[in-house]
């Protein structure tokens, strides 16, 4: 594919993995002369209505789809290029796809990238994303990459820049492009561990994660006053003006292993963000999605970590389905 003076929209999932592929892809873009782009994210899945007024606004001439579902994709008549891990089932739209279950999107875009330009020196920003979503091959084998730039560079750093970039989703659009440019940065100045407050940008992110850090703990510490428990499942209804269902989710279920944890908040107009997570054998991702439809939301995820955004009235009618299921 030619990227050279086409203008891009990226579009990116708001976790570590999203992030670190949304810097890859961007980094690409840099080396290749085509750069700076614009870059958003659904609140959500799929494209949603941010999605849409950003593909409005800024009229792009090819989208970049990255660790966004493949079947939450909507075909807005725009030539797109999609890149993901997220299992799908027959034929989507008419686009470019990059697509592998056994890898996290950050290690599928750097081999894209990689074939048209020399990213090396941006391996250890795919291992931050391999690192995210757990996928052990694909850290493995990038480490023999990033090594030879970093040989200093130690798994517990990366680890601790995995949270630091995973937390900027706190703030919606304006963190995820604070996360993004932080490790732009770092790159440029070839010292991953500037991100760590040193660069312009993660000065900034530097702040919005001590205060998410402070929103967390909050619904954390009361969270037995208000959980409900049954059939398996724990539901933790939240109002927050940030959106850390997945940070409470996320936490939760290393509290509750055995049971299904889903906490839901409020903060959008209209609608409830769900977040859940397990360590059961089941698969959490179908689950959602068969469960959204019933009920006019949208949803989906992976087997062990899944969201969905439905309406706030829908909310007993959601739990119910989960339990029939379950």
């Amino acid at each position: 594919m030619d990227f050279k003076g086409k203008k891009i929209l990226i579009v990116t999932h708001r976790d570590g993995d999203g992030i670190a592929s949304a810097a890859i892809f961007s980094i690409m873009l840099k080396k290749l002369g085509n750069f700076p782009t614009a870059i958003t994210s659904p609140q959500h899945v799929g494209f949603d209505k941010t999605v849409k007024e950003r593909i409005k606004e800024y009229k792009p001439d090819l989208i970049v789809s990255l660790d966004v579902p493949i079947q939450s994709i909507e075909d807005v008549g725009i030539p797109m290029l999609v890149i993901d891990h997220h299992p799908y089932k027959g034929k989507v739209g008419d686009w470019e796809i990059f697509h592998d279950t056994k890898h996290c999107a950050a290690y599928l875009t750097y081999k894209y990238c990689s074939k048209f330009a020399n990213i090396e020196s941006a391996s250890w920003i795919c291992a931050l994303g391999c690192l995210s979503d757990k996928d052990e091959s694909g850290f493995k084998e990038i480490k023999s990459i990033y090594s030879k730039f970093y040989p200093m560079l130690k798994d517990e750093q990366l680890q601790s820049m995995v949270s630091f970039i995973a937390s900027t989703k706190i703030f919606g659009e304006k963190g995820i492009n604070y996360g993004i440019n932080s490790l732009i940065e770092a790159e440029s100045m070839s010292m991953p561990t500037t991100i760590f407050g040193s660069t312009p940008n993660s000065q900034k992110l530097m702040r919005l994660k001590r205060l998410s850090q402070k929103e967390r703990d909050y619904w954390l510490l009361f969270h037995k006053d208000f959980v409900k428990i049954e059939n398996k499942i724990m539901y933790y209804p939240i109002k927050s003006k940030f959106p850390i269902e997945s940070y409470v989710a996320g936490t939760l279920v290393n509290f509750y292993p055995n049971l299904i944890c889903i906490v839901s908040n409020n903060f959008v107009d209209g609608d409830l963000s769900i977040e859940g997570r397990t360590k059961l054998d089941v698969n959490l991702g179908e689950i959602f999605s068969t469960v959204c439809k019933k009920v006019g939301g949208f949803g989906g995820g992976l087997k062990n970590a899944a969201g969905a955004r439905i309406p706030r009235e829908k909310e007993d009618e959601f739990l119910e389905e989960i339990k029939k299921i379950m």
